[in-house]
């Protein structure tokens, strides 16, 4: 666990949602032109670029697409493990080395169509994840937004991962999030299943898990909460109190 490859310099934080069952499932990972850390970075030949799990396997994989000039990419990764139903998967890709073509044949027959990788700046207002105080009866922080916003809630998670005593491969990193389930919004106990887009799930920089949320009713407090599972299988019940506010001007 932590930083995978010592040869490699760069890594992207990639996430796919398996709205399926339980298994392992081939996923398609295809970095935008407008990924200018990778494509400025990446080998032309695009031979340096590799796949990990959180948890710090290999990942078999396919390069189908490569043209440097045009930078267009696609990855064909295979055999991603997915541990339940609607669960947002993450794993690593890395690149930034001189080295040999690695890819392969990679095909496990189930295929996820396809994966993302966050590609924005991380906002100034972020929730800082943490244990919610003893004897509390409602989430510590509050966000609030309008019934016809649609917003991101970026989750920071870094201060519950562990971290190593000495640096290795050159990073203190140890503990990774591997896996985002039950992203859920609710009030008085009922779930509120428009008000979430479990499907837009995504990770950043291996620290922050973003989740989208929509619609509401003005004058609600509603709570939103999401299952984090670590690489150590360590759990988190992360929750925040969104209240739904409409400005009235009359």
């Amino acid at each position: 666990m932590s930083w995978h490859l010592s040869t490699h310099t760069k890594r992207a934080s990639v996430v796919a949602f398996n709205s399926g069952t339980a298994g392992n499932y081939d996923v398609t990972v295809a970095p935008s032109a407008d990924f200018e850390e990778f494509w400025s970075s990446v080998l032309s030949s695009g031979y340096d670029v590799r796949f990990y799990s959180a948890d710090g396997t290999a990942l078999a994989y396919n390069r189908g697409t490569w043209t440097y000039a045009s930078r267009a990419a696609s990855f064909r990764v295979a055999a991603l493990p997915s541990s339940a139903q609607n669960q947002a998967v993450h794993f690593f890709m890395y690149w930034g080395a001189s080295t040999s073509d690695g890819s392969t044949a990679a095909s496990s027959g189930n295929l996820i169509s396809s994966s993302a990788i966050l590609y924005a700046a991380t906002p100034a207002q972020v929730v800082n994840a943490g244990p919610q105080p003893v004897g509390a009866t409602s989430p510590a922080v509050t966000i609030t937004k309008s019934t016809g916003d649609t917003i991101l809630l970026w989750w920071d998670v870094a201060s519950l991962l562990w971290l190593r005593e000495m640096r290795y491969n050159g990073f203190l990193s140890y503990e990774e999030v591997q896996y985002v389930n039950d992203v859920t919004v609710t009030t008085g106990g009922s779930a509120q299943a428009s008000m979430v887009t479990e499907s837009a799930t995504k990770v950043k920089d291996g620290r922050y898990i973003v989740t989208q949320h929509q619609a509401g009713t003005t004058g609600t407090s509603y709570t939103v909460s999401l299952d984090v599972q670590t690489t150590l299988g360590r759990i988190f019940d992360l929750r925040v109190q969104l209240d739904v506010t409409d400005v009235s001007e009359s």
